[in-house]
C-alpha cells in the first residue's frame, strides 16, 4: 500500500476521512435504496457506521494515492452491497427483498457513483463537488429564470429608453474667490 504519514495535517485528514466515510454509508444505503434493494435494520446501520468510520479514521492519518483510494472505495461500497444483501436474506419472510432484488446493473452503477464520491471527498475534492453543485445551481437557475414571471418595478420605466441612458449633467456652485484648499482639517489649520 502506498502511503506516507503527513502528522502535520492529521486533523484535516481525518475529518476528511470521517466526511468520506459517513458518505460511504449514508451513501451506499441510498444507491442500495435506489437500485430496488432494501435498508437493514437500524443495529446493522449503526454497526456500519462505526466500523467504517473506525476504518476511515485510521486510513485519513495516511495520504493515499488515488489507485489506493479508489480500491477501497469500491471494496468497501461491494462489502456494504453483500452486508445489505444478507440482512436482506436475514429478514423475517416477506419482510425483505427477494435474493434477486437489488442486483444488476442499476446497483452497480449506484454504488459505483457513491464510490466515486468518496475518492473525492477523501482526496480533499470538496471544492470540487462545491462547484459541481454550484454549476447545477447555476444551469437549474439559467432553466427556471426565463418561466417565473418578472417582479414588478417599483420605478416606472421611462417613456424613451434613450432619456434613461443619457448623462445627466451636475450643478455646481458658481466659483467665488480662489478655490478652497483641500485636505484632512488638521493639516488646513496649521
Amino acid at each position: 500500500m502506498n502511503a506516507t504519514p503527513l502528522p502535520d495535517r492529521a486533523p484535516l485528514r481525518v475529518s476528511r476521512g470521517l466526511l468520506a466515510g459517513s458518505w460511504t454509508v449514508v451513501g451506499a444505503a441510498a444507491a442500495h435504496v435506489l437500485a430496488g434493494g432494501d435498508l437493514p435494520g437500524p443495529a446493522v446501520l449503526l454497526a456500519t457506521v462505526a466500523v467504517v468510520l473506525g476504518a476511515a479514521a485510521v486510513l485519513a492519518r495516511h495520504r493515499l494515492d488515488a489507485a489506493v483510494l479508489t480500491a477501497l472505495a469500491l471494496a468497501a461500497e461491494g462489502l456494504l452491497h453483500l452486508l445489505f444483501v444478507l440482512a436482506e436474506a436475514a429478514a423475517p419472510a416477506g419482510a425483505g427483498c427477494a435474493p434477486s432484488c437489488g442486483s444488476g446493473t442499476a446497483m452497480l452503477l449506484t454504488h459505483g457513483a457513491v464510490a466515486a464520491v468518496a475518492v473525492l471527498l477523501a482526496r480533499g475534492g470538496e471544492e470540487a463537488l462545491l462547484a459541481l453543485a454550484a454549476t447545477a445551481a447555476a444551469r437549474a437557475a439559467a432553466v427556471l429564470l426565463p418561466v417565473l414571471p418578472a417582479p414588478a418595478s417599483a420605478a416606472p420605466a421611462p417613456a424613451h429608453p434613450a432619456a434613461a441612458a443619457r448623462p445627466v449633467a451636475l450643478r455646481s456652485a458658481p466659483a467665488r474667490g480662489p478655490a478652497p484648499l483641500r485636505g484632512p482639517p488638521a493639516l488646513l489649520a496649521g
